[in-house]
């Protein structure tokens, strides 16, 4: 295939390479690299509107492959431009396709979840209902309403952020997988933040190797506690505390189980440099088996927001009139 036509063909061309190097590119990636690499699934911050725009989505690629059908002329450089050139990352493009293959993902037989009902008992908590997929599509069912069955959309978008990471614990994953969460955290209350990180804390526990990207207090602090916990866990009085508030001594956390970075500014030497450049980077948390993890940046706007609130700053100012 020429590159030196007239200008429309070069474009073409020129896009077809690209989008066929990608492809050739992930199919060598994952030849070498499947069986170094643990399973993984990535549950992106977009995963909630990866579930709400499913439809429009599904619609959007039937119309490109009616195109196709129908056009008198394929071109092969048509059908590869528009079914795999994306504007979405990766990591979108594969919830997108998780949220669509859920159907035939829930006939399969979860290992981990089997073995430990726990898991979908704790998600079932935090979500306050369940989910249900009938061939009609997903629903959420509440606790405490035996006959309501909303749609997705018509969902709190707290469950529908926790969607994909249902389905996944449920019937995909086994220990020795690696599940990334990009905001854990997302719409999520407070209290079902900390029902999270102990959810978390558990499947790091019974083997799956867990990554999160988070902003929240609560998580941290409840990571605090499962680590503080562990090596207080044979006191009697820490006891009577784990079984008032429901902590199994399976979720506690040794400090061998937890590694955190705080992105900050450091002084770093680069390639090309002679001296160290200040560069945003990924910098270790101390974390202390007493007294648990010390993350600066949390601490110290915790603390300002304290203090302002003790100054009165937070205060209505009511003028005599």
């Amino acid at each position: 295939m020429s590159l030196f036509n007239n200008g429309k063909e070069l474009e073409q061309n020129i896009s077809l390479k690209a989008n066929l190097s990608k492809i050739i590119g992930d199919t060598i990636k994952d030849l070498i690299f499947n069986n170094v690499f643990k399973e993984c699934y990535i549950a992106s911050a977009e995963r909630t509107g990866a579930v709400i725009f499913k439809d429009e989505l599904n619609i959007q690629k039937n119309t490109i492959l009616r195109e196709i059908a129908s056009s008198d002329k394929i071109s092969f450089e048509d059908i590869v431009d528009k079914m795999y050139n994306t504007s979405y990352a990766l990591p979108v493009r594969r919830n997108i396709d998780f949220i669509r293959n859920l159907e035939s993902i829930s006939k399969e037989e979860g290992v981990l979840s089997k073995a430990y009902p726990q898991i979908i008992n704790m998600l079932n908590s935090i979500v306050g209902g369940e989910y249900k997929i009938s061939k009609d599509g997903v629903y959420y069912c509440p606790a405490k309403s035996n006959n309501t069955k909303l749609t997705i959309g018509e969902s709190a978008s707290s469950v529908r952020s926790l969607l994909d990471i249902y389905f996944y614990l449920k019937y995909v994953a086994k220990p020795g997988h690696l599940l990334m969460i990009d905001e854990p955290e997302l719409n999520l209350h407070p209290e079902s933040q900390r029902r999270l990180a102990r959810l978390l804390a558990l499947l790091v526990k019974l083997g799956v190797n867990v990554y999160i990207t988070t902003h929240s207090d609560y998580i941290i602090k409840e990571f605090n506690t499962l680590l503080m916990l562990y090596v207080r866990k044979e006191n009697e009085k820490i006891k009577e505390v784990m079984i008032n508030k429901g902590y199994s001594e399976q979720e506690l956390l040794s400090p061998n189980h937890v590694k955190m970075f705080i992105s900050d500014k450091q002084n770093v030497m680069l390639p090309g440099y002679a001296r160290k450049t200040k560069i945003q980077s990924l910098v270790p948390a101390s974390i202390d088996p007493v007294f648990g993890i010390e993350a600066k940046s949390f601490q110290v706007n915790t603390h300002d927001f304290e203090m302002a609130y003790k100054n009165n700053q937070f205060y209505p100012r009511i003028n005599n009139v």
